[in-house]
């Protein structure tokens, strides 16, 4: 059984702290930064931080090592930058990911606008609580964190269906913001908050039959890949982290006007047409981009081992997918993976076709016998 995460999800407003300082995070409307605003956060970054900065599963951003005494001072100049959202630190759970393969004047970026026009609507969710829109003609947001997703259907109608379920209720693109309420009022209003989650809640309180409608397509498209796209170029960000100085060096390679932030741990570079900065995933060959790993020991306080490295290390002895976490919550990737090594008492246990919490196949290996058991897989 997976061991309790934290019981929130880090905000600008309610840092997290974590064996390095605080982490604050920064949620950017359409998961957009402009150029200007990109270069103000690794100022801040540099000024208020640690430099490391994180790119998040829910196309966030973190700026980390920032010490209680400056908080106060980051949060206001994000504010005085108009770099979070006063709506969205208003109340938790108003956490919404939207496909990143728009189109200025599409649907999606439509819909996502009225959302967040319509954050104060939402009732009381809990922090970790989440919306997700993918309407650009792919389904690439499914295997992501959400917990009430919008997929579209046809040329008038969009799907919105509960996580953990195989079917939702369609509705016109009009009412499409109003459905997604209506289905987050429901969860509140049957103790949703006490699980946390919908598909946790689901597990105890059945969906009502009008939201079981419409069976929800089982194709998965693949997340986008590192390279060029019509938008721009994408950039996969090693295991979610780099230095500001490693950011500003691909802003001025890449001369990008603009950045998204995908839950791939990776970056839409808007306008760019060929990258060659070093220390980022360039292309779908780069064996980084099957590894996942936490920020392990000793910036996270939960964590026994060091991962990154080590991730490093093992990806290049592999083309199995890989996931190294420090402790056995799995945050990085709390899911299977075909190769898992978790952090226990300071050496690694490993675990084939499993999460960080399952039963091991070998366990309390130090690095060099990790490093050998895996060459031998």
């Amino acid at each position: 059984m997976r061991p309790a995460p934290k019981g929130w999800c880090p905000t600008a407003e309610q840092p997290m702290a974590s064996g390095d300082g605080l982490i604050v995070r920064v949620r950017p409307r359409y998961g957009r930064l402009t150029r200007e605003a990109v270069f103000s956060i690794l100022e801040l970054s540099e000024r208020f931080g640690n430099t490391m900065i994180d790119v998040t599963n829910r196309a966030n951003l973190q700026l980390r090592g920032v010490s209680e005494k400056n908080h106060t001072e980051i949060l206001s100049a994000l504010y005085d930058l108009a770099l979070i959202d006063p709506e969205q630190e208003a109340q938790p759970g108003r956490n919404l990911i939207l496909a990143p393969n728009w189109d200025h004047g599409s649907l999606g970026e439509k819909l996502a606008g009225e959302f967040y026009d319509r954050l104060a609507e939402l009732p009381p969710l809990p922090s970790k609580f989440g919306f997700s829109i993918d309407t650009e003609g792919q389904r690439s947001l499914q295997n992501i964190s959400a917990d009430i997703r919008l997929e579209i259907l046809d040329a008038k109608t969009v799907l919105i269906y509960a996580d953990g379920t195989t079917a939702g209720r369609t509705v016109s693109r009009e009412n499409a913001v109003s459905a997604m309420h209506k289905l987050a009022e429901w969860f509140v209003q049957t103790g949703g908050r006490q699980a946390g989650r919908m598909a946790r809640h689901l597990l105890e309180q059945p969906l009502p039959k009008d939201w079981q409608e419409v069976p929800r397509s089982v194709r998965h498209d693949a997340p986008l890949p590192p390279g060029q796209n019509d938008l721009g170029f994408v950039v996969g960000i090693p295991f979610g982290q780099s230095s500001a100085s490693a950011l500003r060096d691909l802003m001025n390679d890449s001369a990008a006007t603009a950045i998204r932030l995908t839950p791939w741990r990776s970056l839409l570079l808007e306008g760019a047409k060929a990258v060659q900065t070093k220390g980022f995933i360039l292309s779908p060959q780069q064996h980084l981009g099957q590894a996942n790993a936490c920020s392990g020991a000793p910036a996270c306080q939960a964590a026994s081992v060091e991962t990154r490295k080590v991730a490093q290390i093992l990806s290049a002895k592999t083309t199995k997918s890989l996931h190294v976490s420090g402790c056995a919550k799995g945050c990085a990737f709390p899911k299977t993976a075909e190769i898992t090594v978790t952090g226990r008492d300071g050496r690694y246990d490993l675990i084939l076709n499993g999460a960080p919490w399952d039963v091991p196949h070998t366990s309390a290996l130090t690095q060099n016998q990790l490093i050998k058991e895996i060459e031998r897989l």
